[in-house]
């Protein structure tokens, strides 16, 4: 099922299975946003990542002594979410615990999606409660592919503005799981040119970057798309080599490095939520 909401200047689509954003467009132009997953390539589009983000080494991880196995970027994404909360412009879905969460993840746990429409795009926000009386151990991402399929342009016109000058290294994979050491890739500079090779080893992560937004720019169309981030600490930015998308992913966590012990406390980039407390984080899609 998907859920439909809209405003004076877009609609938008969510899917219960992931709460995960199927559409966002403008009212006026009918433009489409969001990627829209065909045959040969990447079937997501906007994948709520949780209780990890991107792969586990060997896809497992210990805790209290026992062994768990979890899938790439966590189950979220395959959960059927149920509606809290249903507006003309706002809609509300949220996940909570079961036996069969619980075979992968031992925790109690409320996750709370909300995608709100305005007249500059759109705001997800995500709220992650701890209903228990022990510490609850997490990672959270977001994962919108922009819809770069537009009048048969190559990607090569494609580029990515920061808000600030940055200098940063870049995290590489290997086999799906970070490099122990970065890379420089970034220096004194606000912009990333996208080529068909950028991605052939897999995603650009970065760490700490100071620009709050990031914006998907085409030399030579009128085109410009901005991802607030919301301060996450970490950024992905990937496309599925030669797919007309790009995604730009704020996270609070990271893939395993390739040295993990296994230990889910101590995974870098994990989140402990004190027992009856909460996280909330954002990100929002702002519309030229």
């Amino acid at each position: 099922m998907v859920y439909n909401i809209s405003n004076d200047f877009f609609t938008a689509g969510i899917a219960e299975k992931g709460a995960e954003l199927k559409s966002l467009k403008n009212r006026q132009t009918a433009q489409e946003y969001i990627w829209q997953p065909r045959n040969g390539y990447w079937p997501g589009s906007a994948p709520v990542l949780f209780p990890v983000v991107g792969m586990l080494k060997d896809n497992k991880y210990k805790f209290k002594d026992r062994e768990y196995y979890m899938p790439k970027h966590g189950f979220a994404k395959d959960s059927i979410f149920v509606p809290e909360s249903i507006k003309k412009d706002t809609l509300t879905l949220s996940l909570t615990a079961t036996a069969a969460t619980k075979k992968l993840y031992p925790f109690n746990f409320k996750l709370v999606i909300t995608f709100s429409l305005n007249n500059s795009g759109l705001t997800v926000t995500a709220t992650v409660k701890n209903p228990d009386n022990s510490a609850l151990y997490f990672s959270i991402g977001a994962h919108p592919a922009l819809n770069i399929d537009l009048d048969n342009t190559s990607m090569q016109n494609y580029f990515i503005e920061f808000e600030k000058p940055e200098t940063s290294k870049r995290y590489a994979a290997q086999n799906g799981l970070m490099k122990t050491k970065p890379e420089p890739f970034l220096r004194k500079t606000r912009y990333i040119f996208i080529n068909e090779n950028i991605f052939n080893r897999d995603a650009l992560v970065f760490k700490n970057l100071r620009s709050k937004f990031v914006t998907v720019k085409n030399k030579q169309l009128d085109y410009a798309v901005t991802v607030d981030t919301g301060h996450a600490p970490w950024l992905g930015i990937w496309s599925q080599p030669g797919a007309p998308f790009l995604c730009i992913e704020p996270w609070f966590g990271y893939p395993d490095k390739t040295d993990s012990t296994y230990n889910f406390k101590r995974k870098t980039g994990i989140i402990k939520l004190k027992p009856q407390s909460w996280f909330a984080t954002y990100y929002a899609i702002l519309i030229k």
